[in-house]
């Protein structure tokens, strides 16, 4: 696995993760890993428990698993309703629950203490800047604190959405 850390996102490319989608199938996802979904947890909450989290893109809900099991508040958000369900069926595998929200970030309403934001891979929903910046843009409106992970320099994206980086 090849981690980067810069001044402006987390950018991780690993192998396949596998997650159990069934109990009887399991299935593969490009997702990171759980150590890593566990640091942005961390990151996002502040180590706070009572705070309120959004996995703003959150895919087969990878984070979402780990928030759970460490007893986070968090709910998810996707706009591929495929997604949704196998995220619905993670967390249901693991006799988690947790609100998953199939919609486009930008229709999102409610707000949160913070939000995690891993950004599409280009692997399975095709992205581009502006989608990035959409994506970035919507997440400001629904909390002041958004931590992203990206596989590629989102760093215009970041500036043009009023964000600044902090440490």
């Amino acid at each position: 696995m090849e981690e980067c850390l810069q001044s402006v996102s987390i950018a991780v490319r690993s192998a396949p993760l596998r997650i159990r989608i069934l109990a009887s199938v399991p299935a593969f996802s490009n997702s990171i890993s759980m150590d890593i979904a566990k640091t942005l947890v961390s990151i996002a909450s502040k180590g706070n428990k009572n705070r309120t989290l959004l996995d703003a893109c959150c895919g087969v809900g990878t984070v979402l698993l780990e928030a759970c099991s460490s007893g986070f508040k968090i709910e998810g958000c996707d706009i591929n309703p495929t997604r949704c369900e196998q995220t619905i069926e993670n967390l249901d595998f693991y006799n988690y629950t947790s609100k998953v929200y199939c919609l486009d970030i930008k229709d999102h309403t409610i707000n949160y203490d913070a939000a995690i934001i891993d950004l599409p891979y280009n692997l399975y929903c095709l992205t581009d800047e502006l989608t990035t910046a959409n994506i970035i843009n919507s997440t400001v409106n629904l909390t002041d604190r958004i931590i992203i992970v990206s596989t590629s320099d989102i760093e215009t994206e970041i500036k043009n959405s009023g964000l600044k980086v902090q440490d």
